[in-house]
């Protein structure tokens, strides 16, 4: 975490004892899922958890096997989705395909043994 997310950060987070451990570098907001508690104040883990199903229901009904090489583009494309998803159709295709102009994956990128980024 602490390469992908800024010291000072607001974690929200359920229970579990291991978020303790970032208490020194970020704030850490916790329900406690296990009381029956899932919102606070605007604390809840509902983004994340939304986000999770829809990685395992592309994984599952997409790519069917995921490659470690590629696990980032994976999660790219489901926080596109989940970013865009109060935005029309129409306007997440022409999202998609500027952000695809000049991008270029070669056969020989996809099989290489390293990460492509």
């Amino acid at each position: 975490m602490l390469n992908r997310v800024l010291t000072g950060a607001t974690i929200h987070a359920d229970e579990n004892r291991a978020y303790g451990a970032l208490r020194d570098d970020y704030e850490v907001e916790q329900i406690n899922h296990s009381a029956d508690e899932y919102e606070r104040d605007g604390v809840h883990t509902n983004s994340i958890e939304s986000l999770w199903a829809l990685v395992k229901r592309v994984y599952m009904g997409i790519h069917h096997h995921g490659s470690d090489k590629h696990m980032q583009k994976y999660l790219n494309a489901c926080v596109f989705r989940i970013n865009r998803k109060k935005v029309d159709t129409l306007s997440r295709v022409d999202d998609m395909l500027n952000m695809a102009m000049g991008a270029r994956l070669t056969y020989k990128q996809l099989v290489a043994s390293e990460a492509v980024a």
